[in-house]
C-alpha cells in the first residue's frame, strides 16, 4: 500500500470531503494521512534517517506529498515544510515553484 501526506492547514470545514476523498483512494490501495503543516518539523540534515517529525513522533517518509491548500501558500512554514519534503526526494505534487507560478492567477 502506499502512503501519502495530505498537507494542508485548518481544513476543519472540509472534513467529510477528505473522509470522503480518503475512502476512494483506499479503494486504490493508497492510504493517505491528513498533515497540518505547523505539525511537522523542519529537518535541516543530510541525513534523518528516512524519517520525519509529526506531532514530536517520528514517522517514516511518504511515498507523495499531495498539497490542496491556497490559503497557507505564502507562510513561511508552510512552504518550508514543503520544501523540506521536496529537498528528500518525496515526490510533492503542487511544488512550492508551481504555487508560486499559479498565485498571481488566482487573485485577478
Amino acid at each position: 500500500m502506499r502512503k501519502g501526506f495530505l498537507l494542508a492547514g485548518d481544513y476543519s470545514a472540509y472534513e467529510r470531503e477528505i473522509a470522503m476523498a480518503k475512502q476512494l483512494v483506499a479503494k486504490l490501495n493508497i492510504d493517505i494521512e491528513i498533515i497540518n503543516f505547523n505539525d511537522v518539523n523542519v529537518i535541516a540534515s543530510d541525513d534523518p534517517n528516512g524519517k520525519i517529525i509529526v506531532n514530536g513522533e517520528e514517522v517514516d517518509y511518504p511515498d507523495f506529498v499531495l498539497v490542496v491548500t491556497v490559503d497557507e501558500r505564502d507562510d513561511y512554514k508552510f512552504r518550508a515544510v514543503l520544501r523540506m519534503f521536496e529537498t528528500l526526494g518525496i515526490n510533492c505534487i503542487n511544488t512550492v515553484d508551481s504555487i508560486e507560478k499559479a498565485a498571481d492567477k488566482i487573485y485577478l
